[in-house]
């Protein structure tokens, strides 16, 4: 009857660019289970810096040591994964540094991880993806597909 009384107005939520590079969407990364949505819907960036920034305030819940993959909680209660590159865990951590550890509390172009291309074995590719990790409840847009972005650009804009 009160429901009402506990319902939220809807709250704006901007991701930012990780990164200077072209944003494409996730559906196009050469990745099966991130092209697949297997870990939830989002943008990628493929980059043209070597640097990876936080797309947003929260707190760093995951943190792999292989410094390939890292997730954000907002104040929103959502999860932000961000994977960098394509089968970089291979590296097991090599060419990559993370900035940053678990529980530390980040703001949006915050550095999280940066990768020195030279000091991998082979060529990879260094395609970022940023995922609302198994999110259902945040309708978001995708603004600057196929356009060439800056951390200063929002890739994903919703409300939850």
């Amino acid at each position: 009857m009160f429901d009402w009384l506990h319902r939220k107005e809807p709250h704006s939520v901007l991701l930012y660019s990780p990164c200077k590079g072209n944003c494409i969407d996730v559906t196009d990364v050469q990745d099966e289970v991130i092209a697949a949505k297997n870990l939830g819907d989002g943008v990628a960036i493929v980059p043209y810096e070597q640097q990876v920034c936080a797309p947003c305030a929260g707190t760093i819940i995951l943190l792999y040591p292989t410094c390939h993959a890292f997730c954000i909680r907002t104040e929103e209660d959502l999860e932000i994964l961000v994977h960098v590159g394509i089968d970089t865990v291979e590296l097991q951590g090599r060419g990559m540094t993370a900035h940053v550890k678990v529980g530390d509390t980040v703001k949006a172009g915050d550095v999280i991880v940066s990768f020195d291309t030279s000091k991998m074995d082979k060529i990879y590719n260094m395609t970022i993806s940023i995922l609302l990790w198994k999110e259902k409840r945040f309708h978001f847009e995708k603004p600057m597909l196929n356009q060439q972005v800056t951390r200063d650009d929002v890739v994903l804009k919703g409300s939850v």
